[in-house]
């Protein structure tokens, strides 16, 4: 696709999302035009950024690498976050929040993906030492604080829990979620009675 359909196909995501979780939007057609778009890349900073990594995976694409650097440098800056310029990243999904957002260059990610904040999909060897990034299918969500790691999948429709660490492949339709905390009685601790200064008192007061 174009970068224009890029933009277009993740602006639908967004919109979609919006009429989903959104009251304020319940009940409404999901709208792309060219002024909806523009407001959004003005006041919805995950669309923003994501608009900046289809930018810098478009000049990559061209051959126009150090540009494609650049621009990948200037999303570090700009957003607290990393998105290689050569990940694989289909058009049509959503970043929630993308501060802390890491995508390695050998990650892919589907349609449909939600990404939010402080996720990682990185770059690991597997268990037969072959080197690579996750591959997320269509319509997975990855929620806040999330890391993948490794030449893994997850299947479709699946969704990665707060805070879970992924090393293996998941199935389709699953939902990953860390073990849960455990929660135990702290140790008494020992109480120190306070101490009262002792008062020298002088002969003459002593009289």
């Amino acid at each position: 696709m174009t970068l224009r359909g890029d933009l277009v196909a993740d602006h639908r995501q967004l919109q979609r999302s919006r009429v989903k979780y959104d009251d304020r939007f319940q009940g409404t057609d999901v709208d792309s035009s060219i002024r909806s778009m523009a407001t959004d890349l003005v006041t919805h900073i995950g669309f923003q950024q994501l608009a900046a990594f289809r930018c810098a995976s478009a000049l990559h694409r061209r051959g126009i690498t150090p540009l494609a650097m650049l621009a990948s440098r200037l999303i570090r800056h700009l957003y607290g976050a990393e998105m290689h310029y050569a990940a694989t990243i289909a058009p049509g999904i959503l970043i929630v929040h993308g501060n802390g957002l890491v995508v390695s260059r050998e990650a892919r990610v589907d349609a449909g993906c939600v990404l939010s904040q402080h996720v990682t999909l990185g770059i690991s060897s597997g268990a037969d030492r072959t080197s690579g990034a996750p591959h997320l299918h269509h319509d997975v969500h990855v929620a806040p604080g999330a890391v993948l790691v490794g030449p893994i999948t997850v299947g479709a429709r699946s969704k990665i829990a707060a805070n879970s660490v992924v090393m293996d492949s998941v199935p389709a339709g699953v939902v990953v979620a860390p073990a849960a905390h455990q929660v135990t009685e702290r140790a008494a601790q020992p109480t120190t009675a306070p101490t009262t200064p002792q008062t020298t008192r002088t002969s003459e007061e002593a009289s």
